[in-house]
C-alpha cells in the first residue's frame, strides 16, 4: 500500500514501515505527533516497542507498545526510552513500565502523557 504512494523501502524491517506509515498519516492529517504514532499504530498488526522524534517537532518524543516491553527511565533533567531498565540502569534507577496498548509522549519541558492506543 505504501509503496503504490511512492514510498521506497531500503530494508526489510519492520521499523521502517512503521516509520513510513507514520510519515503518510502526518502528511495526510498535519496532526500532532503523538496523534499520528496513535493513528499509525492501529492499523500495525503484531507486537512492537518503539521510540519516534520527528524534525518537525524535535522536543517531543513518543513511545509505545504492544506485546513488547518499554519503559520509561526518569533522570536528572532527562527521559530514557528503552525496552529493558538494564539499558537505563546507568543513568537512573527510577522507571516506569508503560502497560500494554499505552503510548506516551515526553516533552523537554519534562511534561509527559499517557494515552492508549486505541487498537
Amino acid at each position: 500500500q505504501l509503496m503504490s504512494k511512492g514510498y521506497k523501502m531500503r530494508s526489510d524491517t519492520d521499523t521502517e514501515l512503521i516509520a513510513h506509515l507514520i510519515s503518510d498519516v502526518r502528511s495526510k492529517t498535519r496532526m500532532p505527533l503523538e496523534e499520528a504514532v496513535r493513528l499509525a499504530l492501529t492499523q500495525v498488526e503484531g507486537a512492537f516497542g518503539l521510540a519516534v522524534i520527528a524534525s518537525d517537532e524535535p522536543d517531543k518524543l513518543v513511545g509505545a507498545r504492544k506485546g513488547s516491553p518499554l519503559i520509561l527511565g526518569i533522570g536528572e533533567d532527562e527521559y530514557l526510552l528503552a525496552s529493558d531498565a538494564s539499558a537505563v540502569i546507568e543513568r537512573t534507577r527510577r522507571v516506569a513500565y508503560l502497560n500494554d496498548g499505552e503510548l506516551a509522549v515526553i516533552t523537554r519541558t519534562g511534561g509527559d502523557q499517557n494515552q492508549t492506543l486505541g487498537n
